[in-house]
């Protein structure tokens, strides 16, 4: 494998704003493998934190960030027609759909707020 480039991004808490984020990108140097590439690229991003934030808040997140959450968008579109109704009789439209229990918990609890309301 030939990595022609290394990119490395790091988020730091620092209590002034939610969050700071700093990334980098570079290729290996003559010589350089792109283990050693990466390796200079955190330690150049974690010099910069420190020299800009005296207080040196270690990373909040490092690495890989996990895995995504899926989005289903038939539930989503079924959820924001159930949060649009205004009355208990729109709302009965959208019964048949709910076959989720997202869809379903979004019924219940738009039923019970124009039920109580």
């Amino acid at each position: 494998m030939i990595v022609e480039k290394v990119k490395y991004t790091a988020q730091f808490e620092n209590g002034q704003i939610v969050a700071q984020w700093i990334g980098i990108e570079a290729s290996p140097g003559f010589e350089e493998t792109a283990d050693q590439t990466f390796q200079l690229v955190q330690e150049k991003i974690a010099k910069w934190h420190q020299q800009s934030n005296p207080q040196n808040v270690a990373p909040a997140q490092q690495g890989p960030m996990g895995e995504l959450p899926v989005i289903n968008l038939v539930d989503e579109r079924i959820i924001f027609k159930i949060e649009d109704c205004s009355t208990l009789d729109q709302l009965r439209r959208y019964k048949d759909e709910c076959k989720s229990p997202a869809t379903m918990e979004a019924y219940v609890k738009r039923f019970n707020a124009l039920n109580n309301g």
